[in-house]
């Protein structure tokens, strides 16, 4: 069961105790109350603690740094936990973990909200007339009678054309999210003061030491961070490939000694059946697994994969593993699926001259340079003359990498691409003063975190990154950008780091599949209907997608031929989107003036 919370600050007290009965009419949630300037309702059941001295109070997944991951919050079976004294600048400084944070201030009456660097645990947030909202989904606003949602075009026109970074605004009108290492601080007036507290700067400093030395952190890293997120009393799954990323977690989770079951999805195609390699896996761990297949049954292209959250960002074939999460949480009593998102971000998987460039700004030209060259080159297949090339042209006159997705080859043009860098807003974004490779790595790591926030909260297993986990992301960030393509071989630290834990055949291994294969033959199979849904859609008659392209992307030949497939079925989950919450913001509309609705900030 995943976190669920809403968390009022009031800022006008004659308005407090009708806004507070209104929410508690349509919430069957505990309510808790701090000093008259703030009240939180949750779930019974609900990882929470109180922190400075019962002034606040930590949600969610809260662990200590030491060696052995140790939670601070006592078992779910309580409402709350006994008070700690810890502060929200020493939850910072001496726990990680997946958790909204709040404490109010008597002496300037004031109250702080924070949200845990690299968090999947959501804030969205937005101003009533009494004050301010917070809620960990959307859909906690609109029961509560806060919001009724509208569509904000301008914004998805921004969104579309960056959806990889995360972003204060969202698609829906009065709608913000308070990013990951962020605070946001609203003061006695009512007014809010947001400040980031986590910076990927802060860990791009190597670490001491050699390759080895840096093996060993990251497999300590990951064990940690395995071992903090999973419990003896949680029923847990982990999805496995057959892959490194998802046989490290795997690994780990098992060593740990936690009961879990492992499973995999496969297809009809070659590519999408990895079970030639997580079957070994699974008798090589002595793990029982199960087998799924991806079926087109499962996925309702009128129905949006990602319709709990203020901004479109599924594509409609994700919408059969999440079927595969249900049977497994009824069937086995499941509570959270772990699984190795993220593992090609974090381990640096870089398929550029850019690790070359950092090691020759480091080091100067000479043996550690040539042997990274090499290295390169048998990872790329390119000349030692194109590397050493492109490698120059980057040491000389920078680079900025174009992170511009692919759909915005079907973005109208008079739309352009005027809409704000992500990163220039984000405030964990990485100064351009770093090493290039670096901030290559950082930002692959940024480009990854708004897709793992997992599935409905209301109605699925939670879903775990253990390899995106504070601890890793930050023990990969001091480690060199050219460590990881050692030995003419991608995230080359990772693989030296669980030789002793996986088989050779995991370890060493270099091709990998995927759903791609599903999704084009669901694309293909659902041609007519993708048709009738783009063509007749909100996006296309707004404006935001060239019709000319997009008709010539909807010719069967354009799916082989230039893999639209994946396009087409995110541009159908957003339509699904649109269209559900257009139909709930109608439904909505009549009843929000009871508790106050947000207004655009």
């Amino acid at each position: 069961m995943q976190t669920r919370f809403l968390l009022a600050v009031f800022s006008d007290a004659a308005a407090r105790e009708s806004a507070r009965r209104g929410i508690d009419d349509r919430l069957l949630f505990a309510r808790r109350d701090f000093q008259g300037r703030a009240s939180l309702w949750t779930r019974h059941r609900e990882q929470v603690c109180h922190i400075a001295g019962g002034n606040g109070v930590a949600l969610g997944l809260v662990v200590a740094r030491r060696e052995s991951a140790t939670r601070l919050h006592r078992s779910p079976a309580r409402d709350f936990a006994p008070a700690s004294d810890i502060s929200l600048d020493d939850l910072l400084k001496e726990t990680w973990g997946n958790y909204i944070a709040f404490e109010t201030e008597t002496s300037t009456d004031s109250a702080t909200v924070l949200r845990s660097p690299l968090g999947t645990l959501a804030a969205y947030y937005g101003r009533t007339h009494w004050g301010w909202a917070f809620a960990s989904d959307v859909d906690l606003l609109c029961d509560a009678g806060i919001l009724a949602p509208s569509i904000d075009w301008n914004r998805l026109g921004e969104h579309l054309q960056r959806p990889v970074f995360q972003h204060t605004d969202t698609c829906l009108v009065g709608v913000r999210e308070l990013m990951p290492g962020t605070a946001m601080t609203i003061e006695r007036e009512g007014r809010s003061i947001r400040r980031s507290q986590w910076s990927y700067r802060d860990h791009m400093t190597p670490a001491a030491g050699g390759f080895a030395e840096a093996a060993d952190r990251l497999r300590e890293a990951i064990v940690l961070a395995v071992s903090g997120m999973t419990d003896q009393d949680s029923r847990l799954a982990v999805s496995v490939s057959g892959g490194l990323d998802s046989s490290i977690v795997a690994a780990c989770t098992v060593s740990a000694g936690v009961p879990v079951e492992l499973f995999t999805l496969a297809g009809d195609d070659p590519d999408a059946d990895e079970r030639g390699f997580s079957r070994p896996l699974a008798r090589y761990l002595g793990q029982h697994l199960h087998e799924f297949r991806f079926d087109a049954d499962d996925v309702d292209l009128l129905r949006s994969s990602t319709r709990h959250l203020p901004r479109p960002l599924g594509h409609a074939h994700a919408q059969t593993l999440a079927a595969k999460c249900a049977i497994l949480r009824d069937r086995f009593g499941i509570e959270a699926i772990l699984t190795g998102m993220g593992g090609d971000n974090v381990f640096c998987s870089n398929f550029s001259s850019l690790p070359l460039v950092d090691r020759m700004r480091c080091e100067g030209p000479g043996h550690g340079a040539w042997e990274t060259l090499k290295a390169l080159e048998e990872i790329t297949g390119a000349t030692t003359l194109a590397i050493g090339w492109q490698a120059l042209r980057t040491l000389c006159f920078g680079r900025r990498p174009d992170w511009r997705p692919g759909l915005a080859g079907f973005l109208s043009r008079d739309l352009g691409m005027s809409g704000p860098d992500p990163l220039g807003s984000d405030p964990r974004r990485p100064p351009r003063r770093e090493l290039p490779g670096k901030v290559y790595h950082a930002e692959m790591i940024a480009r990854v975190l708004p897709y793992v926030e997992g599935f409905d909260r209301a109605e699925a297993p939670a879903l775990l990154s253990p390899l995106l986990a504070q601890p890793v992301v930050e023990t990969c960030l001091a480690i060199p950008s050219w460590h990881w393509s050692a030995s003419g071989q991608t995230r080359s630290v990772a693989r030296m780091a669980f030789r002793g834990m996986l088989p050779p055949w995991i370890v060493n291994r270099r091709s990998k599949g995927g759903p791609d294969a599903f999704a084009r033959d669901l694309a293909l199979g659902r041609i007519a209907q993708l048709r009738e849904i783009i063509l007749d859609g909100e996006l296309l008659r707004r404006g935001l997608l060239d019709r000319r392209r997009i008709e010539a992307a909807l010719e069967t030949a354009s799916l082989f031929r230039f893999g639209h497939h994946s396009l087409l079925l995110h541009i159908a989950d957003t339509e699904a989107w649109l269209r559900h919450w257009s139909g709930r913001g109608a439904a909505a509309s009549p009843a929000v003036s009871v508790a106050g609705s947000l207004t655009p900030v």
